[in-house]
């Protein structure tokens, strides 16, 4: 549903989704795409603290921001 809402430009909801899911099942990609929203959206402190915490439980994140590129081309 976030990838839903954050190509239809319906960031805060993006982020919203993307939150609850983090909370319940961290990944890296998740983490990504909420620090997206949340910088995309105006909250740049948010999003970095996503984008530290996608770094600190990524075993690759350059494959993980590749993946997150490729979710939000499509």
């Amino acid at each position: 549903l976030g990838l839903l809402a954050q190509k239809n430009g319906n960031l805060a909801a993006a982020a919203q989704q993307y939150a609850r899911a983090v909370s319940t099942q961290p990944s890296d990609v998740g983490c990504l795409l909420l620090a997206q929203a949340l910088e995309k959206s105006g909250h740049a402190a948010e999003g970095k603290r996503a984008y530290e915490q996608a770094r600190q439980i990524s075993p690759d994140l350059s494959g993980a921001e590749a993946t997150v590129a490729s979710l939000l081309a499509n």
